[in-house]
């Protein structure tokens, strides 16, 4: 029986519904909102023109010191820094996905794009959800999402999307009850894979490169699903629609009393 305490994120995840529109994208009837924050210097203004002067001048130089520290920080393209691959992150703001920006897998950010891709493709989406002080998550990237081998693999196989949990909580919440109601436990990284409508059919967390510890690698996960994706691609997505369907006898056995809706 499912653990009652998921019921609410499970209802979330079973009557989801998805649209786009100014990069606001509703998953699931969540949303989250980030604030901007600005940052201003003000000069106190002096008596008299030579006074006047010096504060325009105190001012000018400290917009130039300011200028000159953003310049030094901010996020800087594949042609400043000689660095040899370089993805569609590069565009984001979150400092997490900007440190995946320049792995040779083709991440893309969530949203329409991706989505589009992976159904003009037939592919189906490789979802990895992280955050920058994540220690695991950092180890995953360096392990397998710098690996030019494994970057191969997820390029021509599947439509890699990359989402800050701290950015986007909203999905990282849905899926995760997901990879918790399958597999018992959770984690960040979280990785899922999805169909091209976004119905999870297997996740888990951190997988390293090759099997360990226990656990099967990632080239071999990716290599398995890719592999079964393409041999026996209706029973994926009918396992899909049956996990759906088992997550929704599992709510109404442990007493809800609201019906989940079927698909996504």
């Amino acid at each position: 029986m499912l653990n009652p305490g998921l019921k609410l994120q499970i209802t979330a995840l079973l009557t989801a519904k998805e649209s786009v529109g100014n990069e606001t994208l509703e998953v699931f009837q969540a949303s989250s909102n980030r604030e901007d924050r600005w940052l201003a210097s003000l000069a106190r203004p002096r008596r008299g023109k030579f006074a006047n002067c010096l504060c325009t001048m105190k001012s000018a130089t400290c917009f130039l010191g300011v200028l000159a520290i953003f310049l030094c920080i901010r996020p800087v393209a594949a042609e400043d820094t000689g660095a040899k691959y370089t993805n569609r992150l590069i565009h984001e703001k979150s400092p997490y996905l900007l440190q995946h920006a320049h792995n040779p897998v083709d991440w893309y950010p969530w949203g329409k794009e991706a989505f589009d891709k992976a159904k003009k493709e037939s592919k189906p989406i490789f979802l990895s959800v992280g955050y920058s002080t994540c220690h695991w998550c950092h180890v995953m990237e360096h392990e397998s999402f710098e690996n030019p081998a494994i970057a191969k693999v997820m390029n021509d196989n599947f439509v890699s999307i990359k989402v800050d949990r701290e950015e986007r909580p909203d999905i990282d919440q849905v899926y995760m009850t997901f990879v918790q109601a399958t597999t018992g436990g959770g984690g960040w990284p979280m990785t899922v894979f999805l169909t091209p409508d976004l119905k999870p059919f297997f996740g888990g967390t951190y997988f390293p490169p090759e099997d360990k510890w226990g656990q099967p690698g990632l080239t071999k996960v990716l290599n398995k699903i890719a592999e079964a994706w393409k041999s026996d691609r209706e029973h994926i997505v009918a396992s899909s629609d049956k996990i759906v369907r088992e997550l929704q006898k599992a709510t109404e056995a442990s007493g809800g009393a609201e019906k989940v809706g079927e698909g996504i």
